[in-house]
């Protein structure tokens, strides 16, 4: 179900809104918004800004690809290293829970300017923070003297593991610029068009659902880099 309005106070004053309600047969549902306004003060100048708020599901190949390939360990030896799916007997052994879903929140604020008829410039700042993204984890090993991990991948013939699990939040911001003109010619259009983006994500918290694993160790510093 989605709902979009948008009203205008005065001519030079768009305010909008959006909700929007979904339900997945084989995940659950979800309920997002969002709410917009722009003002042109004049035919050559506009202003306009965005909050909104968002979620992605799982994927297919995140919840249920599984492989095994042969890397080297942290040790420099050959081992075998698994691709474990969710509800595997490693994941569940190590405590991960199932996948959810992302959440995300964002904002943006620009400046559009049309100093002539066939030209317009805009330029948006925004931020967007993911909560509990979903990332594929470090290798996991077991310790070399035995502890925790190794009880729980020895028995199961693990040389190392690795799975898709939601461990980190991120925060992302960044700037878009883009120019755009236009020459008309007797029977046809010419559109020039430049884009340029600038933009940083950091990783701003690492967290672990497991008791045998923090979160440094399911998405180390080398998976953040």
């Amino acid at each position: 179900l989605y709902l979009d309005s948008e009203y205008h106070p005065i001519k030079e004053v768009m305010l909008g809104g959006a909700v929007r309600y979904e339900k997945y047969s084989d995940f659950g549902s979800t309920v997002t918004g969002k709410l917009s306004t722009r003002w042109d003060p004049t035919k050559e100048i506009g202003v306009r800004a965005t909050l909104s708020t968002g979620f992605r599901a799982p994927s297919v190949q995140q919840k249920f690809y599984s492989s095994v390939s042969t890397n080297l360990n942290q040790a420099g030896q050959l081992t075998e290293t698994l691709t474990a799916r969710e509800g595997s007997a490693v994941t569940t052994a190590l405590g991960i829970k199932p996948l959810k879903e992302e959440t995300s929140r964002s904002g943006s604020i620009g400046l559009v300017l049309r100093p002539a008829k066939n030209m317009s410039l805009t330029a948006d700042l925004y931020e967007i923070k993911i909560k509990d993204r979903i990332v594929f984890s470090s290798e996991i090993s077991p310790e070399a003297g035995g502890g925790p991990i190794a009880n729980v991948l020895n028995p199961l013939g693990v040389g190392q593991a690795q799975f898709f699990t939601n461990a980190v939040d991120t925060k992302t911001r960044g700037l878009d610029i883009v120019a755009d003109h236009t020459t008309k010619f007797d029977a046809s259009t010419l559109v020039l068009s430049a884009q340029l983006g600038f933009n940083k994500t950091e990783v701003t918290n690492r967290h672990s659902p497991s008791s045998l694993l923090t979160g440094d160790q399911l998405f180390n510093q080398a998976q953040v880099t």
